[in-house]
């Protein structure tokens, strides 16, 4: 059966666009179906856009993470710490951490690392112009628990630099872009004490909204106290 379609050219009036209505979906874990949201299901996966966050009165988008999220991984954030300076990744056969580094108000900061050892380890660094417009990769299962992961990692930005593929290219592809009208604002994900099992992206409206329709977002905090290391 055909989908039916309103051809608006065999109206001899103009037509507005007034509001979007619809279901929500999301990819579940146990049967690997699409069901509506109103449907409890355990565990919600894959690139849905999860929800508006508010982080220093300004708000935040939050998508992702990638893959199956598995009981046995940590979750971290990493929401408006500044501009990404350095990315490290340690990998082999999947990609084994991730530690970012960020320019926060002129400080130069290490976010602590997030998976474990890999067989390689590579340093992007980014130009003080750079952001990043694309994070892609795969993922998939590995080992015989089955665990889903990040399997390869791929950084594009603004200069038309492209740094990757780290890891290995075998799975399921993924692929945030970052387009106009919005910025990369922080990293999120799960890890465990070996691999990243999984990772997700924050973006900032470059438009400065002071308003949002109820329900009304999430107040985020960031724990973004800082040591110092001669100290």
């Amino acid at each position: 059966m055909s989908t039916p379609y309103l051809q608006l050219s065999t109206f001899n009036q103009s037509f507005e666009m007034l509001g979007i209505n619809g279901l929500a979906f999301t990819h579940t874990e146990q049967s690997g179906s699409l069901s509506p949201t109103k449907k409890k299901k355990k565990k919600a996966i894959h690139l849905s856009l999860q929800k508006s966050i508010i982080q220093d009165d300004e708000f935040a988008i939050k998508l992702g993470v990638t893959g199956r999220v598995s009981h046995r991984s940590s979750k971290w954030d990493e929401v408006c710490y500044g501009k990404i300076k350095q990315i490290l990744i340690t990998h082999g056969d999947a990609i084994n951490s991730i530690q970012v580094a960020y320019d926060f108000k002129g400080t130069p900061i290490l976010a602590h690392r997030h998976g474990g050892d890999g067989d390689r380890f590579d340093c992007i660094n980014l130009l003080s112009w750079e952001t990043l417009t694309v994070v892609k990769g795969y993922y998939g299962p590995l080992g015989n628990d089955g665990i889903y992961v990040v399997m390869s990692l791929t950084f594009v930005t603004n200069g038309g630099n492209t740094y990757g593929p780290f890891g290995r290219e075998s799975g399921t592809p993924f692929c945030f872009n970052i387009r106009n009208g919005v910025h990369f604002w922080g990293f999120h994900g799960y890890s465990n004490s070996r691999y990243l099992c999984n990772i997700g992206i924050y973006v900032k409206p470059t438009a400065e909204y002071k308003y949002h329709f109820l329900p009304k977002p999430e107040k985020f905090v960031a724990a973004r106290s800082v040591c110092n290391v001669s100290s």
